[in-house]
């Protein structure tokens, strides 16, 4: 019978363990890392809209067309949040076509986030449904910037869950493993 420094399948084993662990925690790391980057660059362009006056901050905005109420144009913006939580929602704004604003979107009309303040309200005079003189926000625009979807977390908690699944399954069978081992070596030294 080999011995256990003779036997290889216990080696490979506690080496995937490890690599898998490790593996694992470089990328919690790497995505927390990120993922706090990215909010802390959308709370300075807040702030810095805020000190400015604007305390509006709009992520993932579209351009959805163009609305002309009253003799003014304006773009016509989407804002479109689906959430496992809350469910889906839409909400759309107006600013004026001769806004000015910091443009660091690089002219980009998707993924959008959006600061500014509100002017006012608005009706839609095209639409044939109920008057509703809040159905538009108008929007003074004080930045455009590309947004950059930050991470998931929620995702990332539920593959460490899985692998923390697989981590107890083979921490078993090398348990197991040990066991089995044990077991048929007392019985060659009984024999």
């Amino acid at each position: 019978m080999k011995t256990l420094k003779e036997r290889k399948t216990w080696k490979i084993l506690l080496a995937l363990i490890i690599l898998i662990g490790v593996v694992t925690g470089i990328f919690a790391g790497v995505s927390s890392m990120y993922d706090r980057k990215r909010y802390r660059e959308e709370l300075e362009a807040y702030q810095e809209a805020k000190a400015a006056g604007y305390d509006l901050g709009y992520s993932i905005c579209s351009k959805a067309g163009e609305v002309t109420l009253d003799g003014v144009a304006y773009d016509l913006y989407s804002r479109r949040w689906d959430s496992f939580v809350d469910g889906s929602f839409q909400k759309d704004f107006l600013i004026r076509k001769d806004a000015s604003y910091i443009d660091e979107a690089e002219g980009s009309t998707t993924d959008l986030m959006i600061y500014g303040r509100l002017e006012g309200y608005a009706d839609d005079p095209d639409d044939e449904t109920e008057y509703d003189p809040g159905k538009y926000e108008i929007i003074e625009p004080y930045k455009f910037a590309k947004y950059v979807k930050r991470v998931d977390m929620w995702a990332v908690a539920g593959i460490i869950v899985l692998v923390v699944i697989a981590e107890c399954v083979l921490i078993a069978a090398l348990a197991v493993y040990f066991i089995v081992y044990a077991v048929k070596k007392s019985r060659v030294k009984k024999a």
